[in-house]
């Protein structure tokens, strides 16, 4: 199909009014405008941010020991952003006539350059920032390396990183903070990413982990980042996967969370990717090491702040 200015017109109007039609995210705060400064109003902003799917409580299970198996941190690289305040919750169909054209034309699309250095020092800084706010709060959190050595583990398929799947340029669902078109992943020093168990179920190696490592609790966690409206953002789509040997759970991130500065360069246009940014990799550390300990304090035991 021949992308014209008579198509592009009408279908840029379309992706205007798409948000009113579809239904929008309630837009994603900063972090002064969200009021979470305290432990109290963490607590009770809680369930909008998380959502805790069949998680049983640890404290009242009298859960100590956590084998904590996969920490990775997942860096939005490319999304579709729409003007304004608010993401629409869906998006029409790549196929849709003219959509196509406009979707690669680079038209609210942009390419965000993270420093490969600030993902491999963020991930293993929130990997740091994730013991100690277990430890903190009682739980025992076995080493990474003994997790290793479990022969449980060697049953886990692995990846030391992982540049996500080209299917997530065909992602019609969007987030409060736009619609991810790419990302990569970095695990935390000492650990791998887990993409899967060989034909088992990963939940069955972890039972085995669980015994081996005589532990009570193993969790997977990613952390989804990015930048939205030029900010830093934690996003909704992170998620904690938890296992005991009576329950399988997750929680999941609803809610984004910003930083008040703006952490990024703009480059210009650039055909197909859209908006480019060169990531300032000093302010967006700053910013997501604030932002950080608020929004993971609300996923784990926010009953006992």
């Amino acid at each position: 199909m021949r992308i014209t200015p008579t198509l592009i017109i009408p279908v840029t109007t379309c992706f205007l009014i798409w948000p009113a039609l579809v239904g929008c995210h309630t837009p994603p705060m900063t972090y002064s405008a969200s009021q979470l400064q305290s432990p109290s109003a963490r607590a009770r902003a809680a369930y909008l941010y998380w959502q805790r799917n069949n998680v049983p409580s640890l404290r009242e299970k009298d859960y100590r020991r956590i084998a904590l198996v996969d920490f990775s941190v997942e860096y939005v690289t490319a999304k579709m952003e729409m003007p304004g305040q608010n993401q629409p919750t869906f998006s029409p169909p790549a196929i849709a006539p003219g959509h196509i054209g406009l979707e690669y034309s680079g038209l609210f699309r942009k390419k965000l350059n993270f420093d490969e250095s600030l993902c491999r020092q963020l991930a293993d800084e929130l990997h740091q920032m994730f013991i100690s706010h277990l430890t903190r709060r009682g739980f025992e959190v076995v080493d990474s390396a003994e997790i290793r050595q479990a022969p449980a583990y060697q049953r886990l398929e692995t990846s030391p990183r992982d540049n996500g799947s080209i299917l997530q340029e065909l992602n019609l669902i969007g987030s409060d903070t736009g619609r991810t078109k790419k990302m990569i992943i970095y695990p935390a020093t000492g650990l791998q990413i887990v993409t899967g168990a060989d034909g088992e179920d990963i939940e069955d190696v972890e039972l085995d982990l669980l015994d081996q490592l005589h532990a009570d609790v193993s969790l997977r966690v990613h952390i989804r980042v990015g930048v939205y409206q030029d900010h830093a953002s934690i996003e909704r789509g992170s998620i904690i996967w938890i296992l005991t040997r009576d329950v399988v759970g997750n929680i999941t991130a609803n809610r984004s969370l910003l930083s008040d500065n703006i952490v990024v360069t703009p480059r210009g246009f650039a055909p197909l990717q859209g908006e480019v940014y060169d990531v300032d990799s000093h302010k967006y550390l700053q910013a997501i090491r604030l932002l950080f300990p608020v929004y993971i304090s609300m996923a784990i035991e926010p009953e006992l702040y």
